[in-house]
């Protein structure tokens, strides 16, 4: 399993990693950042997604089909619906006509069989599939799942993308590090915690994101990015069993 750590837009290339996550949003409007993950993409796998929890609304289709155009990931995660199996996959059904890049089903549901009907869905259809964090209280849909997969030889050309990393991974981090088809898990966590001036596993770390995160300057960066790159291969060799 790979971790694909969350830049802040101006420290994008600031920690080199073969597994990356970028923005959509951001690439509209940022060239150099746009660029930079578009090479990327032409020599390591590159997940595109858009910030509706940052911003609170989503990415219109057109822009998004925009960001797709410019960036050309590996993989873009699809646009869905919180907690809605049904109209995920109705949504993610129209996308796929109106692209024929490759989409990451991100799987929903208010329950756990409704959580497990959706991934079933995806998995007839996608290469990618996206298991997100649920807020708090209903976390157990995404362990709950993972717990399957770690009992279960899937497919090994299907690549199982964990959407931020709960509390729920690190604490099994040696459990579900060996599922098979689980590609890796995207995260601010390290790079919060250097710009906190916390070690990823000190004592009562804060890797909450500063206010701004996304918009702290390079400068701001630069004054932590070695503990930003100690922090994200600590946090490598965790979860993806890496030195």
């Amino acid at each position: 399993m790979q971790l694909a750590p969350i830049m802040p837009r101006e420290a994008y290339d600031l920690v080199d990693s073969d597994y990356n996550f970028c923005f959509a949003e951001i690439a509209l409007y940022d060239a150099n950042y746009a660029a930079y993950y578009r090479n990327k993409a032409k020599t390591s796998t590159v997940i595109m997604d858009t910030m509706i929890f940052e911003r609170g609304y989503p990415l219109g289709v057109f822009d998004w089909l925009k960001a797709i155009d410019i960036v050309h990931p590996t993989v873009t995660v699809a646009m869905d619906v919180l907690q809605d199996a049904s109209a995920t996959q109705e949504k993610f059904a129209i996308l796929r006509q109106l692209t024929k890049e490759p989409l990451m089903g991100v799987v929903q549901g208010k329950t756990e069989l409704e959580f497990l009907d959706c991934f079933l869905f995806f998995l007839a259809d996608c290469d990618w599939i996206g298991l997100p964090v649920q807020v708090p209280e209903r976390r157990h849909e995404r362990f709950y799942l993972l717990e399957l997969l770690s009992g279960t030889k899937m497919p090994c050309d299907v690549n199982v993308h964990l959407l931020g990393a709960a509390d729920d991974l690190l604490s099994n981090e040696q459990r579900f590090k060996d599922i098979e088809c689980l590609r890796g898990v995207d995260t601010t966590k390290p790079i919060a915690a250097a710009l906190n001036g916390f070690n990823i596993y000190a004592p009562n770390c804060d890797s909450s994101r500063p206010k701004n995160y996304f918009e702290i300057s390079r400068f701001e960066c630069l004054k932590v990015a070695t503990l930003m790159k100690e922090n994200v291969a600590v946090l490598k060799g965790a979860l993806c069993g890496q030195d």
